[in-house]
């Protein structure tokens, strides 16, 4: 294979692939929640709640400086649009651009701040940027269990990280902190031990030319999925904080069914770049269909236990909450179909219409989240998801149609 042919078609079958990230994915969540749970219990209220802060400004903040680049290198790469030279010299100017705003953000925070673990994001950041970015050469070559397992060494050395700083006497604030750098970085060394062609990987950096160039429609798409965690805040604004606390105890129940429906478009991403088409990427893609359709299952179950879960989980008190997690469960089904249809969409060249569709139909939820919740409460807000997840898979169903009438005339012509 030269430099500039497509990725080589995954050596395992999609299914497969699909089946052991979410499976990695979900033993990586346990790990984490325990990493948290520990250092909670070694660290007081005030100081475990400064480092979260700090973490959680670190995530953004990747987020923020990634904008969409590693899924558009992704798909540029699996196509054979872009060598792993130029692949490797867009990652490292990000990655040094990234080194300078980190380290500037850093020194501020903790010369300004008053929380004194505040700068930790700095290095929280840095790393988990890295360790993603690795991530890209292999998932655009289907090496889908080699990113799998590195999710579950970053915990594992995260894990040890801590138990050793806790064994040291270590502070849980600092131990927690120190266990995620850690871990990102052992995550990182496995991958780049993995990685295709690991020899074209010592470039200089390209520093003519921003390595964001072409990704802003990904970017747009992927803040706008963020800031759909601000209905929780719009609604305790409006509809006053009880309910938002009736909508925020089972607002992310149905986020396991999601996990399953992105371990699939993330294991298809490759697959759909490289055959450039609906009806070539068919035969391997329905082949691991089964993952988004056990999600759905899931959903049907939510709905039909929706009561019985709410009494037993969270008590009477929540009672109010199961009509909400019911409508969630019903938005939730859409939200299974448009996360891997939009996912393909981007991975056929469609990102400029798929982010037009997802920053306005955010933009209506979080109007009607205003709206509604100001009349229903928390059950107006639920049903504002479920409506705007209606909207949203019937103009991504248009526009798979529009796309398929364009391959249909160019086939033509």
């Amino acid at each position: 294979m030269t430099d500039a042919a497509p990725a080589p078609a995954p050596s395992g079958g999609l299914g497969r692939q699909a089946t052991f990230l979410a499976a990695s994915t979900a033993f990586a969540q346990i790990l984490t929640a325990l990493i948290y749970l520990f250092a909670a219990r070694v660290s007081g209220p005030t100081a475990f709640g400064q480092v979260v802060t700090a973490i959680a400004i670190a995530t953004s903040a990747v987020g923020v400086l990634d904008f969409g680049t590693n899924s558009l290198w992704i798909r540029e790469t699996a196509k054979g649009a872009l060598t792993t030279h130029d692949l490797a010299r867009r990652a490292l100017a990000k990655t040094l651009i990234a080194l300078v705003a980190f380290t500037i953000g850093g020194v501020l925070l903790h010369a300004l701040s008053p929380n004194p673990w505040l700068w930790t994001a700095a290095p929280i950041a840095m790393f988990l940027l890295i360790s993603q970015t690795a991530q890209v050469p292999l998932r655009a070559h289907s090496r889908i269990g080699v990113v799998s397992l590195s999710l579950v060494v970053d915990r594992l050395v995260g894990m040890l990280v801590l138990f050793g700083g806790m064994l040291l006497g270590a502070d849980g604030a600092a131990s927690l902190w120190l266990a995620l750098v850690c871990g990102s970085i052992g995550g990182t060394l496995l991958l780049v031990s993995q990685m295709p062609g690991r020899r074209r990987l010592l470039v200089t950096p390209e520093l003519r030319r921003h390595p964001w160039r072409g990704s802003g429609f990904y970017g747009l798409s992927s803040m706008a999925a963020t800031s759909q965690v601000l209905d929780v805040a719009i609604m305790s604004a409006v509809a006053g904080p009880a309910a938002a606390g009736i909508y925020g105890a089972v607002n992310r129940w149905t986020q396991p069914m999601g996990l399953a429906v992105s371990a699939f478009a993330a294991a298809a991403v490759p697959v759909v770049a490289r055959a450039r088409s609906w009806s070539a990427a068919w035969p391997q893609v329905k082949r691991a269909l089964w993952l988004p359709g056990a999600a759905l299952a899931a959903c049907l179950v939510v709905i039909i236990g929706a009561p019985v879960f709410v009494d037993v989980l969270v008590g009477d008190a929540y009672a109010e909450s199961a009509t909400v997690l019911r409508v969630l469960a019903f938005g939730t089904l859409f939200a299974i179909v448009n996360q891997p249809v939009a996912v393909f969409l981007q991975s056929l060249g469609r990102d400029r219409a798929v982010s037009f569709v997802t920053l306005s139909l955010v933009a209506i939820q979080l109007g009607l989240v205003a709206v509604l919740a100001s009349l229903s409460g928390a059950v107006g807000a639920a049903f504002a998801f479920l409506v705007t997840q209606a909207c949203m898979l019937l103009l991504l169903l248009l526009l798979t149609r529009t796309g398929r009438a364009r391959a249909g005339g160019g086939d033509a012509s």
